[in-house]
């Protein structure tokens, strides 16, 4: 703010002298008369006042500036001007002295972090590398660019010592992004392997059953985006793999429907008569939670997400852009701005709050309705194994008594059915108890898939 107010104080004392010229009137004819020569030598001494207040400008402003690129873009804006003896090839100079520091800064910060880079958030790891080392290319490849448009400032012998020690801090990054990416297109071949596996994996220490997708496939899918984005070369494979991600990613979801398919596992076997009745059941869980995820993710694109965007690109200071404006002036625009922007951000973080806590319900509400279902099939499942066991009893009675053979009163012996029945009670009761340690000891599968699905 300081910077644009000393602008507008010279070019307003520009102006000034100018126009004071323009309005004096001069006989040229009349020799005797010296005004001229007077308001001259004035002109000379305001304007070379104002010449040395705008040097020691530009000066200051270089003090505070510490990026190499945004100094050089700077200092074409001062050459504009077309002010002779600024001292503009002296601050070049001195801005290539910085930008020789800078490479050195470039050259220590790889050694340092090569064998282990930072990584950005949620990028794979050969391209998160890939991209650090593109951003600190970048960092000394704009400079370099700016100085070339400038004839004469690289021809000195400071420059052709800093020319040299950026083309080999270039070289070596160019190396580093060419080795690890081809090293990964290599190792995109190894991949295809995951494709090949089983849908379903059953653990061999719990039985409990897990959905086979590598997720290593997972990874190679969002660097083969990455990549895309970098305008890097993809093999076929993972161009093939990109292509096909959103029907991987897909069945993968589906697979994840672990209530549905819970009885098959606990209570159901190859004699059960509503086998049939399981699978339909299956069947609509896939369509009521690819339905869930329709709903889902409209409402997080278009009822949260939209009203956030909105929220972040809410404007609290508005900039005189014809002509400047006072302090005072500034500052109360900005103060009223403010406050009408807090309202209308206050109104919109009311609905992002409303939509979300209507998410949650809405998955806890499935969530809740999939248990129901769950446990009314189990019971159901329970009163048929009752009615199978009943009229097994009842033929063996009706066997017994044809044969005229009667039991003693006090017989409960292994064969006997009253010993049949209240083993098969028994085992039904430990159904039952492992069928409730499975509920709470594996969390339904489907809250893990929509809350996966709304993160990405």
């Amino acid at each position: 703010m300081a910077t644009r107010s000393q602008a507008a104080e010279m070019q307003g004392k520009w102006e000034a002298i100018v126009l004071n010229m323009k309005n004096k009137h001069y006989s040229f004819i009349d020799q005797r008369r010296t005004d001229f020569d007077a308001d001259y030598e004035e002109f000379c001494k305001s304007t070379s006042e104002l010449h040395n207040q705008l040097k020691s400008f530009m000066d200051s402003t270089f003090e505070k500036i510490q990026h190499t690129e945004t100094a050089l873009n700077v200092m074409r804006t001062f050459q504009r001007l077309g002010i002779p003896d600024l001292g503009i090839d002296e601050k070049y100079q001195q801005i290539l002295q910085n930008y020789g520091r800078d490479i050195e800064m470039v050259s220590r910060i790889y050694n340092e972090q090569k064998l282990d880079p930072p990584i950005g958030r949620d990028l794979p790891p050969v391209a998160g590398r890939i991209m650090w080392a593109r951003q600190l290319y970048s960092r000394i490849q704009g400079p370099m660019d700016l100085f070339q448009q400038q004839p004469g400032v690289l021809s000195t012998q400071d420059a052709k010592r800093i020319i040299g020690n950026f083309n080999q801090a270039a070289r070596v990054l160019l190396e580093f992004e060419m080795i690890y990416h081809c090293s990964w297109m290599y190792k995109m071949e190894d991949a295809k392997v995951g494709l090949q596996v089983s849908l379903l994996v059953r653990s061999p220490e719990t039985g409990e059953l897990f959905v086979n997708f590598d997720p290593e496939i997972r990874t190679q899918i969002r660097e083969v985006n990455c990549m895309t984005r970098m305008k890097l070369a993809i093999p076929p494979f993972a161009s093939l793999l990109q292509q096909k991600q959103d029907m991987l990613k897909k069945h993968y979801k589906k697979l994840q429907v672990d209530e549905a398919i819970q009885p098959g596992l606990t209570s159901l076997s190859w004699t059960s008569l509503n086998i049939d009745k399981y699978l339909s059941r299956i069947d609509k869980a896939l369509a009521d939670l690819e339905l869930l995820m329709d709903r889902v993710n409209d409402l997080v694109e278009f009822r949260i997400d939209a009203v956030l965007q909105e929220m972040s690109n809410s404007t609290l200071c508005v900039l005189p852009e014809d002509e400047p404006v006072s302090c005072e002036e500034f500052v109360q625009t900005t103060r009223d701005l403010c406050i009408k922007q807090a309202q209308k951000l206050n109104m919109k973080s009311s609905l992002v709050e409303e939509e979300a806590n209507e998410l949650i319900n809405m998955l806890l509400e499935f969530d809740h309705n999939q248990r129901e279902e769950v446990e009314k099939f189990e019971e159901e499942s329970c009163t048929e194994s009752k009615t199978i066991e009943h009229v097994d009893s009842e033929g063996e009675d009706e066997h017994l008594l044809s044969r005229n053979t009667l039991l003693p009163p006090a017989s409960v012996g292994p064969s006997s059915p009253l010993v049949r029945r209240k083993k098969k009670r028994d085992l039904m009761e430990v159904m039952e108890q492992e069928a409730q340690k499975l509920r709470v000891t594996h969390p339904a599968m489907v809250k893990a898939a929509v809350s996966k699905k709304s993160s990405e």
